[in-house]
């Protein structure tokens, strides 16, 4: 979803769990940013990848993350 979300020219943040998840999600399936949800400062670090807010969220996995 994210990859199709930057074919169609968007911002995209992915949601992953650890260091080298992230990095394959930005390196690899290029988004724009990661973010660890398993890092004690989630909720900064997706503040700070998302100052204007979240327009669209799409959960593939299921269970609470936000």
């Amino acid at each position: 979803v994210g990859q199709v979300a930057k074919i169609k020219g968007l911002r995209a943040v992915g949601v992953a769990g650890g260091a080298e998840k992230c990095k394959y999600v930005v390196e690899e399936l290029g988004f724009d940013a990661c973010i660890d949800h398993k890092a004690p400062d989630f909720a900064e670090q997706l503040a700070k990848a998302c100052p204007n807010g979240i327009d669209i969220y799409y959960e593939n996995v299921g269970g609470h993350v936000f």
